[in-house]
């Protein structure tokens, strides 16, 4: 089920975000002045992105309790993982967001199986590849621009499966059914 709210929840937001009140929002971002002087309510519309928030915050907290039980360092773990994935997926980029929160898990649910004392060393590494990649942003020769999250996820998979496999920790054949 948490596959189905979190689609649920990503189609919202791209909804919310290039709606009118999204707009708002980015105009209240770049200039609260001027986003008052158009008429936009500034308070009422910044009580509803904080109350926003506090609602996917506490879904999220919601959708993490079935995965392990409640205790008092939850949320470090949380918010480690949260950061990794928001500055791997670009700020502002919801699909960025939801492509880095796949790759970031798939690598850590790999790392988890593979080389458990190293999970953390490669969930940033792959942040680092990743920031990396982006901050060139050249054009690949097929058409790719390298800023875009899913090629850039994509990449930062690859080097990293290469880099296990340089280190003796990773073979293809782990991934086969036998």
């Amino acid at each position: 089920y948490a596959l189905v709210v979190t689609l649920a929840v990503f189609v919202c937001l791209r909804r919310w975000v290039f709606s009118p009140w999204g707009y708002s929002l980015k105009a209240i971002r770049d200039n609260r002045l001027r986003a008052q002087a158009m008429g936009i309510p500034v308070n009422h519309r910044l009580m509803a992105a904080y109350t926003l928030a506090a609602c996917l915050a506490g879904l999220a907290g919601a959708l993490q309790l079935p995965r392990e039980p409640a205790h008092l360092q939850m949320d470090m773990a949380m918010v480690v993982e949260t950061f990794v994935v928001v500055v791997t997926g670009g700020l502002g980029s919801v699909g960025g967001a939801l492509a880095a929160a796949l790759v970031i898990g798939v690598i850590h649910a790999l790392g988890v199986a593979l080389v458990p004392e190293a999970t953390l060393v490669l969930v940033f590494l792959t942040m680092g590849v990743v920031l990396v990649l982006r901050a060139s942003g050249e054009q690949l020769g097929w058409g790719f621009q390298l800023q875009s999250p899913w090629v850039v996820s994509g990449l930062a998979v690859l080097f990293t499966l290469i880099a296990l496999n340089l280190l003796g920790l990773f073979e293809v054949g782990q991934l086969l059914p036998s």
